[in-house]
């Protein structure tokens, strides 16, 4: 198995979140575009959230050099966003990449784009490939499950680790004062 195929999929994983929660709610995301100087109507970003839903399969049904630099022009259209989004709000203001679960455009979540953009551009270079992974039995059952974890976990990076970390930093400079 091309040892890209994982995390190119957890890749695009996230991007289907994404595009399901603007799906169901698209008002942060137009909220975080109007902050971006880019007024549009919460139909425009279900269009979107249809979008990165259907990309999102179509790297998972045909990793491809094509779906793989779709998947990289998108995170690095994200990654534009929230460096706007940061420069107009001076500071951290909801990105919208998750609907209302989250998620602030800040230096964490732009790096993160930026890595999963890397990660889908090196995937453009050497395409990941389903024909080494076993199509039958436990041994897909547990790839499977390894993907959706690590769906999981890059969505909590987006979402909950940049407040609970900014917590942490927070409880530990209030602890050191007396």
């Amino acid at each position: 198995m091309n040892a890209l195929l994982p995390a190119f999929l957890t890749a695009a994983g996230v991007v289907a979140i994404g595009g399901v929660a603007k799906l169901r709610s698209p008002w942060a995301a137009t909220g975080a575009l109007a902050v971006a100087g880019l007024r549009t109507r919460p139909t425009a970003v279900r269009v979107l959230g249809a979008g990165e839903v259907a990309l999102a399969a179509a790297c998972v049904i045909e990793p491809s050099t094509v779906t793989a630099l779709a998947l990289a022009a998108a995170y690095l259209a994200f990654a534009a966003l929230v460096a706007r989004v940061m420069q107009r709000s001076r500071g951290s203001a909801p990105c919208g990449c998750f609907g209302d679960e989250g998620g602030s455009a800040n230096r964490w979540h732009l790096w993160l784009n930026l890595v999963a953009a890397a990660i889908a551009l090196a995937a453009a270079a050497a395409p990941p490939s389903w024909e080494a992974v076993d199509l039958g039995g436990i041994e897909l059952v547990a790839f499977g499950a390894g993907v959706l974890a690590s769906v999981y976990l890059a969505y909590l990076m987006f979402t909950a680790l940049p407040d609970a970390w900014g917590s942490r930093s927070q409880a530990g400079a209030e602890g050191g004062r007396t």
